[in-house]
């Protein structure tokens, strides 16, 4: 059977938003710092907080791909919360 018109919650469908959204960023995170996408940032200048560039760029993906994944957690987390209460109410009425 398809699932694709089954009716779905608007959790359900923030979390599949924001994990096409990480995917992206995951695409850009790769492309970013391997060759060629960090050719553009190989140079000891500026400093960023004592690290090289070089070193910084990646750092801050790093960081930043943390952040992003976080942030997906967070939806998904409140997706299995509603569905876990909505869950233990249907069968709270049934004895």
């Amino acid at each position: 059977m398809s699932d694709q018109n089954a009716p779905t919650s608007p959790l359900a469908r923030a979390v599949r938003l924001r994990a096409r959204i990480v995917v992206a960023y995951l695409v850009c995170f790769v492309l970013a710092v391997t060759w060629p996408g960090a050719m553009f940032f190989n140079g000891f200048e500026p400093q960023i907080l004592g690290l090289p560039f070089n070193l910084a760029w990646p750092t801050f993906w790093v960081l930043l791909g943390f952040v992003v994944l976080v942030w997906l957690n967070f939806a998904v987390e409140a997706r299995d919360d509603e569905g876990a209460d909505s869950s233990a109410s249907s069968s709270a009425g049934v004895s």
